[in-house]
Order: C-alpha cells, then structure tokens, then sequence
C-alpha cells in the first residue's frame, strides 16, 4: 500500500487546535477603536506604513506586500492590489480565481473581481482594518504576541480536528511530528515565524499553519478548528448571505462561547459545525471552496453537495476577509439602475473573452473562467486527441442570457484549426463555427464547457470486423500520444495469426505487435480474454520509448492483460517508458494472469505510481520474476517498489527479487515472496519448474505451449 505523504496529511486535516487551556482576555476591538480614534492622529495610507505582516489580540489579520501588489487575508486567500488611497485598498481576485471547476463538488459564489476595503493608519502604528486594531508583527506589540505564542507551543501536542492524530512540537519549535491513524511519523524541520510555521520537506518549504487566537490554529485551507467537549469562540462579525434571494445583512454578537452566544462552534464528526439561529453551518472541505476563504455553507445542501445546490442556500462568511467586501459591493451595484448593456472584456494571456452584460452586473455572475491543463485534456477519458494550437480554459457561461464570444491569437493555416468545446459530461468534443480575422480566431460561448484553438483527430471507432482493416497509425490508441514508439513496429500480420493462439515472441516487432493488440483489440463484453504470450528470446529495448502491456490509459479493466505470460527465465533490458501516466510499468494494468521466469532489466520507468513489473496488478501470480532500473517518480521504498502487494489486490509472489532505484536516488535490493503458494492447481507451476523448491527454475517443459494450445 502506498505510504501517505507527511505534507499530504498535513494539508488534509483542514484545522488544527491548541490543547492549551490557559486564555488570555481578549481586547474588545470596537472600544479599542474608539479609543485610538479620540487620542491618536489618522495619517494617510502609504505602501511603507501598510507594508507587513498584521495581527491583533486574536492573531494573524493580514499580510500586505506592496513591492509585489499582493494581500494576503486571515484565511491565506491572496488578492492582488490594485491601488492604495489615504483611506482605502482596492483590491482585484487575482486571475487564476477568476472561475471554478463544474463538477459536484466545486461551488461558485458570483462574486466582483475588484472592490475596495477602507482602512486607516494612525500615528501609533495601529492598522484599523477589517473592523478590528492590528499591529505590525515587528513591533514591541507584535513581539510580545509571538513570544507568548510560541511559549504555548513549544513542547506542545495538538489536536488534528478530523483525522484524530495528533501535531507535536519539541520545546524550541523547530521539529514538528506528525501522529496519525498509521502511527507517527519520522520529525520534519519546522520555522515559527510568528504568526505562521512553516514546514521544510524534500528540500522545499510549505507554509501550512497560520497561528491565530490563544487557541486556535489554521490550516492553509483557512477552515477553523473546533475542541472534541468545550465550545469555542468565533469572529464576532458574520456576513449572512442568502443565495436563493440575493439577500445580505450582517451579524454582530460577541464572539464569547457563552449560553446564547451567536455563533458557536460544536463538535462533528468530520468538520467544524456552527449552531446559530439561521440553521447549523458547516466548513466545506478545501477542494469544494478552493477559491473562497471564509465561507461556511448551510448542512441542509451539505448532502446533495452540487454545484446548482448553491442557488437554493445560505452562507456565511467571515468579515475579516475581503470575500465579505466584494458580496456588499456586489450588491450595492446590483441596486442601482441597470445601466447600459455594453461590451466587457476579460483578458486571456493570448486573446479574451467578450460579454455582453448591464453595467451593474458582475462578470463573475454570467461567466467565469479557469486555465486548464493541456495534459489533461488529451488524456481525458476519450478516444480523440486534439492538437491544440491556444491554452484551454474551462467556461461556465451561468447565465443564456447574455451574448458571450472567446478570441485567440493565430496566425497560421486557418483550414487546420478551429474553436472547438468539450462537454464536461460526455467529454465529446463540438467544432465551432470559426471566425478569422484581425490576428484572431473567434467563436460563440453558448454552453459550458472546456474551450480551445486547434485540431481533433477522431479516429474511426474499432470493432471485431474492421479491426484488421484499420491502420496502426490511424487507431485510437495512436491518436491519444501515449504509444510511444510501438505503432511504427506493429506487424499486422503477425497479429492475425497469433491472436487466436499464442503469441510466440522473439523480436522487438512481435513485442511492440503483442503490446498493441492488448491495448487495442475491442474485447468480449462479457467477460475478459485471455491472451498466452509465449517469450522465446531476449529482448533488448534500448533507445525506443516504450508503452505498457496492459493499457492504464483510461482505467479501462477491458484492456488489461489477463492470462499468462511465460517468460522462460528471458530478459527484456532497456525498457524506456515515459509519458503522462502516473501507473505505468512493463504492465500497466495486468489482472487475472500469471507470469513466470521473466526478468526486467536496466529499465526506466516514469510514473509516481509505478513500479518496473506492473503499474496496476490485482489476482495476479509472479513467479521467478526479477526486476532492476530506476523509478524516477516514485518515492516508495523497500518491496512496495516491485510492487509487492499480496494483502491488497490478492496478488502473489514467489522467489521474485528486485534492485529498483526510486526518486530519492535510493536503490532497494529485496527477495519478494508473499501470498504463494496457493492451495490450488497453480501450485504445480512450482512443482513443475522448479521441483527441489530451491528457487532454481528449468523451463526446458512444454507445460505451457505444447501440443494443447488454447484456442488453436
């Protein structure tokens, strides 16, 4: 199984809190303003006085970075600045947030990409932002702050609010240990910064924790963490915003877990829950609000958890963050006057997307957009490939109202390209009508969907009639781009007059022949094929870029390789695969077979989850089998690199070995044996090949491919 990664386990625990129980008393911000206000000078904002990091009595409020334009809130969401007055921050979503992945777990609030937050400065060096007094961390105010923090953590465990593991620091916080449902993990080096620790791993460092309050500490997520038997107090300002009417209104109360106090923070299962009396709340997981920081959903839509359940519930959003500011912008717009209907513009890094819309409506209300990865679209679960010619941006046109068009910049062979859009539900792809002029190439936005400039290749579906009659490089298979170097070796030939019986291997061509039948051949619905492969001579694989035997392309079980594959104690060296895979091997997928006396060597295999032998292997028997090369992306270690798995996928091994070299530049020598022998038929393969059980195998027996060949 493999080993989950200390940051991954950090990152998915959402909150974490102090054990601590001693709490000082909390200042109350508003008397405190009107305080500051009555004896010290407002001065004007100036990018040296907001420059730092902030925080008041309950912790980290704000980070602001002029030099870069950027501001950072109490949930770690970062905004760009667009401009600093005496008074105020206007503030821009910066352009990777401009939209939100359709899928059921993603929600979308509409939202404004620039809104202003009025702040001030006074002579005392106290920051009034937010509704609350901030200090600069580097002042006498924000050192007595950290120092009281870090003698509460130092040498403390914490509680991780969902998994129940525990966070323990050594006494001069700079070791951090990691306990879990696993069992502890080895100590990672550790910063405390004051109003932050960061977390050194393989090299680079993450920052995950934000210090916040005398008892609470954040993730990187921002999610607020909760005690398993005391309630906790809460920011004392809420905005209450009401989806399905388009209503705001902002709560006060007094932040106290006190009887009646609104809200407070109960123990759950799974996450943080708050009781009010607008119904219970809940903080969503991080990949469900990856773009909103602050916000708690009704639990009534937590069940149907859909990207169209937002329309119909409530949310609340803490004040301290500028998410709060851009909803009462929003809505101060949305009251006045419609305005004209005119053109907007939103700026690709190579074209732009226009909209027709009134001038108090939102852009991020009728149509938003997301940069998405080129790898991913051409691996997408499909049969086509598409040559693109732009980036590709996911669309959410929210709205059929509004008239909405994508530009992009080409210059080039206007008969080859086209705008095309693919479905986020079918995956299909729909040429657009195309339009060519002024250095751009143009389509409509009608639906949402997956947009971009280029080319697709469709090719002709495959069947048992016409399979024979398809050329190589005109399959499926070829036009994804993950065959590697195989579709040019294929011998149709050999295929069709080996597939009904064994296929007898001796060549580089036969192997590339067998890997692209395997990968190809439309399969019986009914049940998986089984395929005898018979390895008569040593294959040297050395300056091709290889393909798995067994597609892992798409997850597809119907194109793995089942059956038995006898190796005859030969040897393939050089096997070279690298693509975009993340389970690839000499199989990918290999299930319901058996492989005897075959040996991988001097191979080198991409792929985080790969291993020299199998990517994917489940009720599957290895016999006299060795493996040796580098996995460059894989950072197991020990046998889980072979792999070796007989408690999972109810695989087994027996006098296999492996000198596998993984990503830390680790070589790993190990016998593997495990789950073998069964109580079964199959055992007489042992009894059969190497019958004084010694590990020493004769493979001079027709056991396999004799006279009763399967099929023939």
């Amino acid at each position: 199984m493999k080993r989950v990664k200390l940051i991954s386990i950090i990152l998915a625990v959402s909150v974490l809190l102090c054990s601590c129980s001693d709490k000082a008393a909390r200042r109350n911000d508003e008397e405190a303003v009107e305080e500051t206000e009555a004896e010290v000078q407002t001065i004007p904002l100036t990018r040296e006085n907001l420059e730092g990091t902030w925080i008041d009595d309950t912790g980290f409020v704000c980070r602001i970075d002029p030099d870069n334009d950027l501001f950072t809130d109490a949930y770690g969401e970062v905004y760009d600045i667009k401009s600093i007055s005496e008074d105020s921050i206007e503030l821009m979503i910066r352009a990777q947030s401009d939209g939100a992945y359709l899928n059921d777990r993603t929600y979308g609030l509409p939202i404004c990409s620039s809104f202003t937050i009025d702040a001030s400065y006074t002579e005392d060096g106290i920051l009034h932002i937010f509704n609350t007094s901030a200090y600069n961390l580097d002042s006498d105010e924000g050192e007595e702050y950290a120092s009281n923090l870090e003698d509460r953590l130092s040498g403390t465990t914490l509680a991780l609010a969902v998994m129940g593991g525990t966070l323990s620091f050594n006494d001069d916080l700079t070791e951090l240990t990691v306990g879990t449902i696993y069992g502890n993990s080895e100590p990672v080096q550790i910063e405390f910064t004051g109003s932050s620790i960061i977390v050194y791993q393989d090299g680079e460092s993450e920052m995950i924790i934000r210090t916040v309050g005398e008892d609470i500490i954040l993730a990187m997520d921002g999610q607020i963490g909760y005690g398993t038997s005391a309630r906790i107090g809460m920011p004392g300002s809420w905005l209450l915003w009401d989806a399905s009417t388009d209503e705001i209104e902002i709560l006060e109360y007094s932040g106290k877990p006190a009887d009646g106090a609104f809200p407070v923070l109960e123990t759950s299962e799974y996450q943080p829950q708050m009781d009010t009396d607008y119904g219970e709340f809940i903080a969503l997981p991080s990949l469900a609000l990856s773009n909103l920081s602050g916000v708690y959903i009704n639990n009534e839509v937590f069940e149907q958890y859909s990207y169209s359940s937002t329309a119909e519930t409530t949310f609340l959003i803490d004040m301290r963050t500028p998410l709060a500011y851009q909803m009462l912008a929003r809505q101060q717009i949305q009251s006045n006057n419609a305005g004209q209907y005119t053109e907007h513009v939103l700026t690709l890094p190579y074209g732009y997307i226009s909209v027709d819309m009134y001038d108090n409506e939102w852009t991020g209300d009728i149509i938003s957009y997301f940069e998405y990865p080129e790898a991913n679209l051409n691996d997408a679960y499909n049969n086509w490939y598409a040559d693109l010619s732009s980036l590709c941006y996911i669309i959410d046109l929210r709205t059929d109202r509004h008239n909405a068009v994508i530009a992009f910049e080409f210059e080039g062979d206007e008969n080859y390209v086209s705008v095309y859009r693919v479905d986020l539900y079918s995956w299909e792809p729909e040429e657009l009508e195309t339009t060519f002029a002024n250095g751009y190439a143009t389509a409509a936005i009608e639906e949402s969907g997956v947009y971009f400039l280029g080319h697709v290749d469709q090719p002709e579906e495959m069947t048992r009639d016409n399979y024979f009659d398809i050329d190589p490089s005109e399959s499926e298979w070829a036009a994804t781009g993950l065959a590697g170097d195989i579709i040019g070796l294929v011998d149709m030939e050999y295929i069709e007059q080996s597939y009904n019986g064994i296929f007898v291997v001796d060549s580089v061509e036969d192997l590339a022949s067998l890997t692209y039948f395997v990968n190809t051949y439309p399969r019986n619905e009914e049940a998986p094929e089984c395929i005898w492969v018979d390895l008569i001579a040593d294959i040297d694989l050395t300056g091709y870029n290889w393909a798995p035997l067994g597609r892992n392309a798409y997850g597809d079980e119907d194109r793995a390789f089942n059956g038995i594959f006898a190796g005859n104690g030969h040897t393939i060296s050089g096997l070279h695969i690298e693509n975009v895979q993340s389970t690839n091997g000499f199989f990918g997928d290999i299930y319901f077979a058996t492989v005897i006396g075959l040996n991988i060597e001097d191979a080198y295999i991409s792929g985080s989850y790969s291993s020299l032998m199998a990517g994917s292997t489940s009720t599957t028997d290895y016999y006299d089998c060795h493996v040796s090369g580098e996995l460059p992306n894989n950072f197991d270690s020990g046998e889980d690199l072979f792999p070796f798995e007989p408690d999972y996928g109810n695989n087994g091994y027996l006098d296999c070995t492996m000198s596998v070299t993984n990503s830390d530049g680790e070589t790993y020598e190990a016998d593997i044996n495990g789950n073998l022998p069964h109580d079964n038929s199959r055992n007489e393969l042992q009894d059969l090949f190497d019958p004084e059980h010694d590990g020493t195998y004769d493979y001079s027996t027709d056991y396999f491919f004799g006279d009763d060949i399967p099929n023939g």
